[in-house]
């Protein structure tokens, strides 16, 4: 798996990859938010990130997965 985010378009992907290293598929999990930055993993193993807050003040934000019945 791999978290990109993107500044201009205010996204970010989750990407996940083969073993062969081509990317499988393209998930959009954060929309809006502003300009969003430093994807990275806590040490709970949940993944993190910073957006500019579109103006305001910044927030740290937790990407948790979501679990489908």
């Amino acid at each position: 798996m791999l978290a990109v985010a993107t500044l201009k378009t205010t996204h970010l992907h989750i990407l996940f990859v083969s073993s062969a290293g081509v990317a499988t598929n393209d998930f959009r999990v954060i929309e809006d938010r502003g300009r969003l930055r430093s994807p990275r993993q806590g040490p709970d193993g949940l993944l993190y990130i910073t957006d500019d807050g579109g103006g305001t003040s910044g927030e740290v934000l937790q990407v948790s997965p979501v679990v489908t019945p």
